[in-house]
């Protein structure tokens, strides 16, 4: 059933794995946190992130683990919910501090929440475990123009164009700067 369910997922049969995750439950009475995870994915995937936050929570509860808590953190994000997103994502780099992602998506959260400062040193973090982690370098980028940092904000538009060429928001967000910036960046 569970298997099942995954693959619901895979070929976007949402419902069907919904439905069969609800089955599943009440079959057996109880979860384990990679069953709320799979749920939630589905429910996720299913626009029913408000469904969801409940089994992230009992995810959390059940395994207090970096993907549990990336989970409650991907779905408080969905609700809009950053600066909840933000705490998930800090709690998660506590259970593992070696994961890029993580860290993105922390910063991300922090920039949504306005602290530019903060998604700046997270951005980083995330960039010294991976330094061609994209989302790390486009919230890195747009946190340092909106702090004023033009000349490391162009830089860090440029390292996003150099892996995604065709990255229309970058390179929108770039030109303006570059005519802001005088003469060559050191």
């Amino acid at each position: 059933m569970w298997l099942y369910a995954i693959e619901c997922r895979a070929a976007n049969s949402v419902d069907d794995g919904i439905q069969a995750y609800e089955l599943m439950t009440s079959v057996l009475r109880g979860q384990t946190s990679m069953m709320c995870q799979t749920h939630a994915n589905l429910l996720d995937s299913a626009k029913r992130s408000g469904e969801a936050l409940y089994l992230r929570q009992r995810a959390v509860a059940l395994e207090p683990a970096s993907f549990t808590y990336n989970g409650l953190g991907d779905t408080l994000r969905k609700l809009r919910r950053h600066a909840e997103a933000a705490d998930a994502y800090a709690a998660a780099t506590r259970c593992d501090d070696q994961q890029a992602e993580t860290f993105a998506r922390w910063a991300g959260s922090l920039q949504q929440t306005g602290d530019d400062a903060q998604a700046i040193v997270h951005a980083r973090a995330a960039l010294a475990l991976d330094g061609q982690h994209l989302l790390a370098l486009r919230v890195l980028a747009y946190s340092l123009e909106r702090t004023g940092e033009t000349g490391e904000a162009v830089r860090a538009y440029e390292a996003v164009l150099r892996i995604d060429p065709d990255d229309h928001w970058a390179r929108n967000r770039l030109e303006p700067l570059m005519q802001r910036v005088p003469g060559p960046l050191p």
